[in-house]
């Protein structure tokens, strides 16, 4: 959601109401610059500008009948940035933020990630990232349409509060019960209170998990950090098993760049 929170940006001086919607007025080079950034900087994986890119997310900007062109173009953009070894997650968002207060039904659910999962699977991602859950029924669902397409692995990440629930008061533990049932490839913690928070939900998870299983660590950047701590936290998150690595809202290129100093030494 770096690239999420950078294109937030782009879209506020284009006049996009949302930055998905960048695509529609055909300013496709922003995007493809800031993959390159992020790939020079030592990015292995790029994500898809798909985030909020589901009907439900889409429909208060008058944008939900143009789900299947945004995912579309996202995916085709992030393809010809991509590099020979680098590999693309397609991002799949919550339906609706914790503070909406929407009562959805599953079969509401259901239409909405079906729609955007099967525009994201025409040009074959290497991932389905499901990213920043707040709700454990909104992540089943997601989990279960984008594992019915069975071209790509499933990673599924939510989004945890400083006491290591979810919006929903869901716990790490359901998450991976979660996981378990459907054949989730990697699980973890995304945005959230910074590094040091995320770390506490994925030591949870690699003390209660009853199979290995890679794990992600996406924190959040709320406020600035040293860099020795990000590096401690790195580190202990890897030697918990964190298998895929980053950084949520409010990471930099040079942030990027030193991870990428961490993860290889």
């Amino acid at each position: 959601m770096a690239l999420l929170q950078r294109m937030t940006s782009r879209a506020a001086a284009s006049s996009s109401p949302l930055p998905e919607a960048i695509f529609l007025q055909g300013d496709q080079q922003p995007l493809r610059q800031l993959y390159t950034e992020q790939i020079d900087a030592g990015a292995d994986i790029i994500i898809t500008n798909t985030f909020n890119a589901n009907p439900i997310r889409l429909e208060p900007f008058q944008l939900h009948a143009d789900v299947n062109a945004i995912n579309t173009k996202a995916m085709e953009i992030a393809a010809t940035a991509a590099q020979e070894q680098t590999l693309i997650a397609a991002s799949i968002g919550p339906a609706a933020p914790p503070t909406a207060n929407l009562t959805l039904s599953q079969e509401r659910l259901l239409h909405n990630y079906q729609r955007q999962i099967e525009s994201l699977s025409v040009l074959k991602p290497d991932f389905y990232l499901i990213d920043g859950m707040t709700s454990l029924t909104q992540a089943r669902v997601a989990v279960q349409v984008a594992c019915a397409q069975g071209n790509a692995p499933v990673i599924l990440t939510m989004m945890y509060r400083e006491d290591t629930t979810s919006f929903d008061n869901s716990t790490p533990e359901e998450l991976l019960d979660l996981a378990d049932a459907h054949s989730v490839y990697a699980v973890g913690s995304s945005c959230g209170f910074g590094p040091v928070h995320n770390l506490k939900v994925l030591q949870q998870l690699q003390g209660i998990a009853a199979k290995p299983r890679p794990l992600v660590f996406l924190p959040g950047f709320p406020n600035p950090h040293p860099y020795t701590d990000l590096q401690q936290s790195y580190s202990q998150a890897m030697r918990c098993g964190a298998k895929v690595v980053g950084g949520c809202c409010g990471t930099t290129l040079e942030m990027l760049r030193y991870l990428r100093s961490v993860v290889t030494t």
